[in-house]
C-alpha cells in the first residue's frame, strides 16, 4: 500500500510493504517486512528483513535477517547492504559496515563496532543495567567508549576516563551480579 510500493517484485513471495516507497525495488526477496516511507526500499533478493521506520533498512538489497527499527535506522554512511543478522534499534541507528553480520546496535545517534558485536547509546541521565544469565561465568568482552571506556579483568570491570587518571573497580557476585 502506497506510492511505488513493491512494484518490483516479480517471484518474490510473502513480503510485506506499507508506505510510499517500502520494498519499491523486491525482485525475488521473501519474508520481508518493510513499514513506511521508503522502508526497505532497495532490497532485491534479500529475505526476513524487517524495516520499520521513515528509510530504515533502505540500503539492504541482498542482506538477510536484518532489523531496522527507527526512522534511519541501519542506513548512514556505511549503510548496511548485503550483511545478515544485525539489528538496529533506534533513530539513525547507523551500521558500521555495509556487509557486517550479527552486529547490534541499540539507541539515537550511535554507529555499530563491526561484527559480532553490541553496541548501545543511553543519553545522559539514563540508568543502564546490564546483567549477565545464570549458569555461565564469563562475562565476555565489555567496552564503553565516549567519555570512558570499560574493560573485563577476570571477575573485575574496570571503568574509567579513558585518560588512566581515575578507575574503578566494580567486582562480581557469585552469579557475575554488578
Amino acid at each position: 500500500i502506497g506510492s511505488q510500493t513493491g512494484r518490483l517484485i516479480t517471484s518474490g513471495y510473502r513480503n510485506t510493504c506499507l508506505g510510499a516507497f517500502a520494498g519499491e525495488n523486491i525482485l525475488d526477496g521473501f519474508v520481508n517486512v518493510c513499514l513506511g516511507y521508503s522502508a526497505g526500499q532497495t532490497i532485491t533478493s534479500g529475505a526476513g528483513n524487517v524495516c520499520t521506520g521513515q528509510v530504515s533498512g533502505s540500503n539492504i538489497t541482498t542482506g538477510y535477517n536484518n532489523v531496522c527499527i527507527g526512522n534511519g535506522a541501519g542506513t548512514g554512511g556505511t549503510a548496511i547492504t548485503t550483511g545478515g543478522q544485525n539489528i538496529y534499534i533506534g533513530l539513525n541507528a547507523y551500521s558500521s559496515a555495509n556487509n557486517v553480520n550479527n552486529e547490534t546496535v541499540l539507541g539515537a545517534g550511535i554507529t555499530g563496532k563491526g561484527s559480532n558485536t553490541t553496541s548501545f547509546r543511553a543519553w545522559g541521565g539514563s540508568n543502564v543495567y546490564i546483567r549477565e544469565n545464570y549458569g555461565y561465568n564469563n562475562i565476555g568482552g565489555f567496552t564503553i567508549d565516549g567519555d570512558g571506556t570499560a574493560e573485563t579483568n577476570g571477575r573485575s570491570l574496570v571503568l574509567g576516563r579513558g585518560d588512566g587518571a581515575t578507575a574503578w573497580h566494580l567486582l562480581c557476585g557469585l552469579n557475575n551480579e554488578l
